[in-house]
């Protein structure tokens, strides 16, 4: 009986772990990243997104593309409200890239482009502003990742020009009317996870987001900067990430025209 039960429990170490390929694309600080979060930062938001593939994947050689969709909710400071729900923002992009690099292990390049459009809005209450923001927008896409056994670099770019956008609420952004103007976006994800994290252990990681729009019309300057701080793991139930937050420079959707300086905790989850 005492060998018998000796040699499952022998049997079960000697179980293989299970590798996964790199995680760290998951773990932007990007306010518009494909991740289903809960969060708060100054307020209570929640942020409902997905990338959603039409042809090949994130870690896969060749051209792929993908339809990213993204809803936010968010309170206004100081809300007595228990959910988020008094503004929102909606968000639809349409990427395409071709990546060089068959070995999740070995350094990959990425270069492509995307089609993009945000509208943002405050539910409809008595003291709601009657207006709503947009931003149209054609970019230029571009990713290094780097692998290492216990840290995965990746960085990822932008180019972005903006069309017939509005982001000024004073000008009441009405009419579908807008300006054009330019902007850059930069995403560093440090990842502890390696190029084999395996499934069901937790790593650190760290990202920081930055972005920019020139002011031109009736698009305003903004700056802005997001870190993130936390560990993730993958189980049968997904990725869960865990971490805390600090943002500085201009908010995003209604009130973005806002300068704040926030930090924050939250969740995230990725399918």
């Amino acid at each position: 009986m005492i060998s018998c039960a000796a040699a499952v429990v022998h049997a079960q170490t000697d179980e293989p772990e299970e590798t996964l390929a790199p995680q760290s694309q998951w773990l932007s600080a990007s306010p518009d990243a494909p991740q289903i979060a809960f969060f708060w930062s100054g307020h209570l938001r929640a942020r409902l997104s997905a990338r959603i593939p039409f042809i090949g994947g994130l870690q896969e050689s060749g051209f792929s593309m993908a339809l990213l969709p993204l809803i936010e909710l968010q309170n206004q400071d100081g809300s007595d409200q228990a959910l988020p729900n008094e503004n929102w923002r909606g968000r639809l992009s349409l990427q395409g890239a071709w990546t060089w690099g068959d070995d999740p292990a070995a350094p990959r390049f990425s270069l492509g482009g995307a089609i993009e459009h945000e509208s943002d809005h405050a539910t409809a209450r008595s003291d709601a502003p009657d207006v709503s923001l947009q931003l149209n927008d054609v970019a230029l896409l571009g990713a290094v990742q780097i692998p290492k056994p216990r840290l995965m670099t990746r960085l990822d770019m932008q180019g972005v020009t903006y069309v017939i956008s509005c982001t000024d609420i004073q000008t009441a952004c009405r009419d579908f009317a807008g300006s054009t103007s330019f902007g850059g976006i930069v995403d560093l994800m440090l990842d502890a996870g390696g190029a084999a994290p395996v499934k069901g252990k937790w790593y650190l990681f760290g990202s920081v987001h930055g972005a920019g729009i020139v002011p031109n019309g009736d698009m305003i300057r903004e700056l802005r900067t997001s870190l993130n701080f936390g560990v993730w793991s993958r189980s049968r139930l997904g990725m869960w990430q865990f971490y805390a937050l600090g943002f500085f420079g201009n908010e995003v959707g209604i009130d973005r025209g806002n300068t704040v300086t926030q930090g924050g905790v939250g969740v995230r989850w990725v399918p």
